[in-house]
């Protein structure tokens, strides 16, 4: 809920309500109406929001398993320091996704989404591998990263696994081998590429 991620940015950034106020221009009454969940702010006030955290919009409005705070409130009681976790290293590999030269390239994991289709097209990719990007220590997890599209469920699966063998095997990097090339077909679909 909106109102346990304020506040748990609040704290985890050790800034009283009157802190948090002043940077969004509001009294201090009004965070501590947000943070017991009888207002809400304006969406410029949510734009401010998302900007000084670095965080998105789903990562303040969309529910997750984030710690509540009721459990920020007990570590408090008991006068313990609030911290952040500590970013725990991971076993992590370098693939470069073939459809995002943007994208994130190091990951700890790798999982296959199958495109639900009710019959199979030949110009019509069947799977996607996507990369699970490494945990960056804060409390929200990253998205994965689709890393290729393949034209049989198997090849995709097959690749996950040869990513998985690689990074279990402690390899620096892994480059892709089972994919097909695709190109964009309209605003949201794929197409296989033609050879030429």
């Amino acid at each position: 809920m909106f109102q346990e991620k304020v506040r748990q940015l609040r704290l985890e950034h050790d800034m009283s309500q009157e802190d948090l106020a002043d940077i969004l221009g509001v009294t201090r009454q009004s965070i501590s109406k947000y943070e017991n969940g009888t207002a809400e702010p304006s969406y410029d006030k949510l734009a401010i929001l998302v900007d000084y955290f670095n965080v998105s919009y789903d990562d303040l409005l969309v529910k997750d398993t984030m710690v509540t705070s009721e459990e920020i409130v007990s570590v408090r009681e008991e006068n313990k320091p609030l911290t952040k976790k500590k970013e725990v290293k991971e076993s992590t590999i370098e693939v470069i996704s073939l459809l995002d030269d943007e994208a994130e390239s190091n990951f700890v994991d790798f999982v296959v989404t199958e495109k639900p289709a009710y019959f199979e097209l030949d110009h019509k990719p069947n799977a996607v591998l996507q990369g699970v990007p490494a945990k960056t220590g804060g409390i929200f997890k990253p998205r994965n990263v689709d890393l290729a599209w393949y034209k049989k469920t198997e090849d995709a699966y097959r690749e996950r696994d040869a990513a998985k063998q690689a990074l279990e095997d402690k390899k620096k990097m892994y480059l892709l081998e089972y994919y097909v090339p695709v190109k964009k077909h309209g605003f949201f679909s794929v197409q296989i590429a033609e050879e030429e």
